[in-house]
């Protein structure tokens, strides 16, 4: 009969060395794929049927990260939404049951204006010159009543001082846009000199 040594196990440098390496390029992945979703450039809903890939970057990102890259969700709305949906802030996408994995497809769904629920909702157009105040208006409407879903316009336009991304508008360069023109995201669009 053997005893086993109660020496730990030592991880081989080189295994040490390509397991540093792969957790930072997974790392990188996420970051990327996180941009990419805030941008508009990777769909939510294409994102969570990737996290069903194990091991892809998808599968391994956080639900309070995938849910913070749309627009308006900070770390106290998250946390309400994680309530909600009664997902643990530390379950990856990957890692979902299919009850929870239900649920946070039909709240994007519902996010992107795709769900059941989202009907036929009440169409408000604010309209007017330049410096009217449109603005003043939007902003009062978004912070007294939440539940007022807004559009955000693309520019290729610098941002000016105060201006949020994905609240006021989403900032983008002459190539994404020209992109997002040619894949027919946009609703209208205009040239403005």
């Amino acid at each position: 009969m053997t005893q086993q040594s109660g020496a730990s196990r030592v991880m081989p440098e080189v295994d040490r060395q390509a397991a540093n390496r792969a957790a930072i390029e997974a790392r990188r992945a996420r970051a990327s794929l996180k941009q990419r979703l805030r941008s508009g450039e990777a769909s939510p809903l294409k994102t969570l049927a990737e996290a069903l890939a194990q091991g892809s970057a998808a599968s391994t990102l956080r639900v309070t990260e995938f849910l913070q890259t749309f627009p308006a969700v900070g770390e106290v709305k998250t946390a309400k939404i994680l309530d909600d949906l009664k997902i643990s802030p530390r379950k990856r996408l990957g890692g979902l049951g299919a009850h929870q994995r239900d649920r946070l497809e039909l709240f994007v769904r519902d996010r992107l204006g795709l769900g059941a629920s989202a009907g036929s909702p009440p169409l408000t157009v604010l309209a007017g010159p330049t410096a009217v105040g449109k603005g003043t208006v939007a902003a009062h409407v978004r912070e007294h009543f939440p539940e007022v879903k807004h559009s955000v316009s693309v520019t290729t336009r610098p941002a000016r001082p105060g201006e949020i991304e994905g609240v006021h508008y989403f900032f983008v360069d002459d190539e994404i846009f020209d992109r997002m023109l040619a894949q027919d995201e946009l609703l209208e669009w205009a040239t403005v000199h």
